[in-house]
């Protein structure tokens, strides 16, 4: 929320730092002043003793190594957890608990009914279907930067603190993913993924809950990284000038021209790579080994050093296909929440049921 008067950032988004001492976790938000040199306590998130440790500001330590704190206070852990980069996206279980345990803002995106029925406590159900440019057939963002505010700040999202986003796993679409999207574009720097979802969580004997407690409002400013959108215009170009790769992520009945979905129109947008999302992750939902993922997408035509579009229907399956790339640290992701609702809607666009060569 603008006006909030919280301390203006440093050099780079703030860092979270999980610490395991004394048989718990302990959370606290870092600030560096400057990258690589010094950081500041900007709050604690458990314990008010973290501020008053042998890692506060005030000793000048620049938190880079477990084998630093291993020096400073024996028998603790360190986990950094900074903006995305690559492989940091989606944690597995242990990890995402242990970002619970911190304080993380915790958001549901299997549905309201299955959030009723059991969720990781203090978490809050979001759909990402309430937050698009009208109701059918559309997979738009809304453009109401206001209504976004209020509805994250609901949810216990703060712009200082980590974010994690549980999806329904192989029983989804991807809706965590476009939940990760959405915030990213949105510009929050430290959202992470639970690998694998909601059944990975249970399987491992995490706590969970029935409780409906609302949890305590969040301070969020959103701030458009217009870079991780690609609008209609966007799309159009890259199909003339090969400015972008762009990968369609749905279905090969899809990619061939079945409409299952309510598309006006069938086929893939003209020079589209055709690869199921559903391929980079295992029976279970988690991901793929990185290596098998970097082969499979570069076999596809799908390579780092190209800039990549993911869509499909509505933005959801694409959404999912963009998290996975900001895994594998692809620098130039852009998803295309419009898709195919609102490419096949226009009858000037051109479609084609050929695949593309690669």
């Amino acid at each position: 929320m603008t006006g909030s008067g919280r301390p203006a950032r440093g050099g780079r988004p703030p860092d979270c730092i999980l610490i395991w001492h004394d048989g718990r976790w302990h959370g606290a938000t870092w600030e560096w002043l400057r990258p690589g040199q010094t950081c500041r306590n900007r709050d604690s998130v458990a314990g008010d003793h973290i501020q008053q440790s042998p890692f506060d500001a005030s000793s000048g330590w620049t938190p880079t190594s477990d084998e630093v704190l291993q020096d400073r206070v024996p028998g603790s852990l360190l986990l950094l957890l900074p903006a995305a980069l690559a492989g940091e996206v989606f944690l597995d279980t242990p990890a995402a608990l242990a970002l619970v345990e911190a304080g993380a803002a915790v958001l549901d995106a299997r549905g309201r009914a299955a959030w009723r029925e059991g969720h990781v406590p203090g978490s809050w159900p979001i759909d990402w279907l309430d937050h698009r440019e009208g109701r059918l057939r559309t997979g738009l963002l809304t453009e109401d930067l206001a209504a976004l505010d209020r509805a994250l700040e609901a949810a216990g999202v703060d712009d200082d603190r980590p974010v994690l986003v549980v999806g329904a796993g192989p029983d989804g679409w991807g809706e965590e993913g476009r939940i990760f999207w959405m915030l990213e574009y949105l510009g929050h720097p430290q959202v992470r993924l639970l690998d694998g979802g909601w059944p990975r969580w249970t399987a491992a004997s995490a706590p969970t809950t029935t409780d409906r407690t609302l949890p305590s409002p969040g301070d969020f400013t959103p701030r458009p990284q217009h870079d991780r959108r690609a609008l209609l215009d966007e799309v159009v170009a890259a199909t003339h000038t090969g400015s972008a790769v762009l990968w369609d992520t749905r279905e090969d009945r899809e990619y061939a021209g079945s409409t299952p979905y309510g598309e006006r129109r069938g086929g893939h947008v003209p020079g589209a790579i055709g690869l199921w999302y559903g391929e980079l992750t295992g029976p279970d939902g988690r991901l793929l080994p990185r290596e098998v993922l970097l082969a499979k997408l570069s076999e596809a035509g799908l390579s780092p050093d190209r800039a990549v579009v993911p869509y499909c229907t509505g933005g959801v399956r694409s959404g999912f296909a963009y998290a996975v790339l900001r895994d594998l640290g692809y620098p130039h992701v852009a998803n295309y929440d419009g898709s195919m609702w609102e490419w096949a809607a226009d009858p000037a666009l051109p479609l084609t049921t050929a695949r593309s060569t690669r």
